[in-house]
């Protein structure tokens, strides 16, 4: 991490949901989750929305 880039970071803001529920949701968004990791360090996975931060905005 040091010497390296710095982590790419996927923040789930879910809240209580069960497992089955998460799994199912990740499944589906994950594809646009990783286009938004090309561009962007972070990754905010909320209920109704996908929020992508760059390291500058950080």
């Amino acid at each position: 991490m040091l010497e390296g880039s710095p982590p790419k970071v996927i923040w789930v803001r879910l809240g209580n949901i069960r497992k089955a529920e998460l799994e199912s949701l990740l499944l589906e968004l994950w594809p646009a989750i990783c286009s938004l990791l090309i561009d962007a360090d972070l990754v905010e996975v909320h209920p109704a929305a996908l929020e992508a931060v760059k390291r500058s905005e950080a």
